[in-house]
Formats: C-alpha cells, structure tokens, sequence
C-alpha cells in the first residue's frame, strides 16, 4: 500500500472527495507482496475525472499530477517532497497574463517534508484543534487505498463509503483475497 499514498493525499486534496474508483493491480517484475503496479479511473463528487497511475516498475522514478482546468493545466513533478519550483501552470490562450501571474507560486517556499508536517502539527496542537489530515481526511485517504485495491482484485466499481466494517478489505488492504494475503516465508 505504500506506493503512491502521499500523492493519494495530494490528489484528494486538490479535487476533492472520490466518488468511484475502478481499477486494475499486477506483479509485473519484482517478487513482493503487494503489486509493482496498478492503475486506475476515478469520478469525484465535483465532477472531475483523473487516472492515477503507480508504478515502481519506472527506472524515472518521479511523481507526477496533472490537474487540467477549463482556464489552465497545473503540474507538480518532483521526487520524494516538493518545492515550489517543482509546480508548473499553463493558462490556457484566453487567460490573461496578470490573471495568469497571480497563480504562481506563494512567496513562503515551505519544502514538502516529515518537518512541514510536524511544524503544522504542533501548531494545531497549541491551538487544541485536530491536526490537518487526520481524521475524516486521513480515512478517506485510507479508503481511496482499499478502494483501489478492491477494485483491482474483484474487477467491479467501488464507491466511497462501501468499505466498512465486515468487508474484508476493511479488515486488510488484501481483502483476504488468495492470490495477495501474504505468505508465510521459510
């Protein structure tokens, strides 16, 4: 499940809540427990569509968003955490220039990081409130997770909030299904 779960978070907070995903997992090359890559379609509650991709399989090893917008194309390209440089817009030929300016990036330069994030959550915890991403937003990023997986394994649409308790893929990412419940090994 570790592949892609921090670009999970990203996506869903750019477009939103998910409402259905349907989607497809294989072990191409390597000899895991979990696949090397999957793929999958998936309708948000807004309307917007997206294709996610994860791979461990690309000697490029960068991960990519795209989010294309009546107005612009929004990009972030990076490795492992991002910085401001690292998102790209592209106004489309009705745009601008001066409205096409004030989407460019903030003037704090924050690194992504394990750092960021501690800083964010100390903060919240001096202020007595629950810390972004926890919560109802880290479920949802957990349920995006089995949901893609239980797409994959069962080859049918998976919407939000039917993963629940007494779903196998509630109790496991696996689902117990017998191909990928890991193994004893000798």
């Amino acid at each position: 499940m570790g592949h892609g779960i921090h670009q999970f978070d990203l996506l869903l907070h750019l477009l939103g809540e998910w409402e259905e995903i349907r989607a497809m997992a294989a072990r191409l090359v390597h000899d895991t427990e979990s696949e090397d890559v999957s793929t999958a379609l998936v309708r948000f509650r807004g309307g917007a569509l997206a294709t996610v991709v994860n791979s461990v399989l690309s000697p490029d090893e960068m991960s990519r968003i795209r989010v294309d917008c009546a107005d612009a194309t929004v990009e972030l390209t990076h490795l492992y955490g991002h910085v401001n440089d690292d998102w790209s817009y592209t106004p489309a030929r009705h745009v601008s220039a001066e409205r096409a300016e004030a989407w460019r990036t903030p003037v704090a330069d924050v690194p992504s990081s394990h750092t960021a994030q501690l800083g964010v959550l100390l903060d919240a915890y001096d202020a007595g409130a629950r810390p972004p991403g926890s919560g109802a937003e880290a479920r949802s990023t957990l349920e995006f997770a089995a949901a893609l997986y239980k797409a994959a394994f069962t080859g049918a649409p998976v919407r939000a909030g039917e993963i629940g308790p007494g779903d196998p893929f509630h109790a496991a990412m696996h689902g117990g299904h017998s191909d990928w419940t890991p193994q004893e090994r000798a």
